[in-house]
């Protein structure tokens, strides 16, 4: 099974968000094999993965299996201890910070473990996103969440598409930039209403300050999100499917 974006063209990082891969695999009828895909080059010289897994339900994490059948390190910093009811989105800005600060890798990207899966090697990811000329690119969605969020109501959507909304589940940049964004987040990420406790309204309340480093693949070249939308077949026999 191949997976491409809502142009029919081929991604990198393919995110099922909402509630999480395993509801995606039930209601869209996936196979979960066919999205441990194999990742003959990571490019690990220069990216470094990060992801917020929770032990709780890591062994549901295909992007884990992923990660670890093909040999591609990772930094995980949740505290094993953590339960379910301890964990809120919010966690994962500290939790990414620090993350940050132990790699010595050019570049990092972050990906979301409970519902995202790579669907491509990332050989040609650098010079794919440096096409974007933005310091730092986070995934797009169709949905705006949390609902009713209206702080990044400054850009000017009616040029982007469907994908129009910023999604804060996959994210690159260079190491050096992401630092300081990511200080910044946390220094404001407790002072903002924020009733979901939800990590991705306080990336979204900060798109304004940066919006000359920061924005969001709403033209879904690197990145694809599933959440709120359809596959449509391309090629049923090869099963070839893209975004709606």
């Amino acid at each position: 099974m191949k997976l491409l974006n809502n142009k029919s063209q081929e991604i990198y990082i393919a995110h099922f968000h909402g509630r999480g891969i395993i509801d995606h695999i039930r209601t869209k009828g996936i196979p979960p094999f066919v999205l441990n895909v194999p990742i003959k080059n990571a490019d690990s010289d220069r990216i470094q993965i990060i992801t917020a897994a929770t032990s709780y339900n890591i062994k549901d994490m295909i992007l884990i299996k992923q990660l670890e059948d093909n040999n591609i390190p990772y930094i995980n910093k949740v505290p094993t201890d953590l339960t379910r009811r301890d964990w809120y989105n919010l966690k994962k800005i500290p939790i990414i910070l620090e993350s940050l600060k132990e790699t010595n890798k050019e570049y990092s990207l972050f990906l979301d473990a409970r519902d995202v899966v790579i669907v491509k090697d990332l050989d040609l990811l650098v010079e794919s996103f440096l096409m974007k000329k933005k310091k730092i690119i986070f995934n797009a969605c169709v949905n705006n969440f949390p609902p009713d969020c209206h702080y990044d109501d400054f850009m000017d959507r009616s040029v982007m598409g469907a994908y129009k909304y910023c999604n804060s589940g996959v994210f690159m940049g260079k190491t050096v930039d992401l630092i300081p964004y990511f200080e910044y987040l946390n220094s404001i990420k407790d002072n903002i209403p924020n009733p979901m406790r939800d990590d991705q309204l306080i990336v979204r309340y900060a798109l304004e300050q940066f919006k000359d480093d920061v924005g969001y693949d709403y033209e879904c070249d690197l990145f694809q999100a599933y959440g709120f939308t359809f596959l449509v077949p391309v090629d049923k026999e090869n099963q070839i499917y893209r975004a709606q």
